[in-house]
């Protein structure tokens, strides 16, 4: 396949994600010390956590799309359902 021409708006695109990346690494670290111990959990930290990694997944896969010349649109976050 053709190399994939890098646009500012990819660029810019990258940017955006990797500081929320970086603001849900940020989050997660937080929430390890708050997560407890085994036998004394914190069920709202571990929950939180684990939002945090999907999240952490979601925006990687975004990431790796821009990389690809794949830009996708902003999703409204109408994903709020279990």
């Amino acid at each position: 396949s053709p190399p994939v021409k890098v646009t500012p708006e990819m660029l810019a695109r990258e940017q955006q994600i990797i500081s929320q990346i970086q603001e849900v690494r940020d989050e997660l670290n937080t929430l390890k010390s708050q997560i407890g111990t085994v036998s004394n959990p914190n069920p709202v930290a571990i929950e939180k956590s684990q939002q945090a990694m999907k999240r952490l997944q979601e925006l990687q896969k975004q990431f790796d799309a821009v990389r690809a010349g794949k830009i996708p649109e902003e999703q409204p976050r109408d994903s709020k359902t279990p």
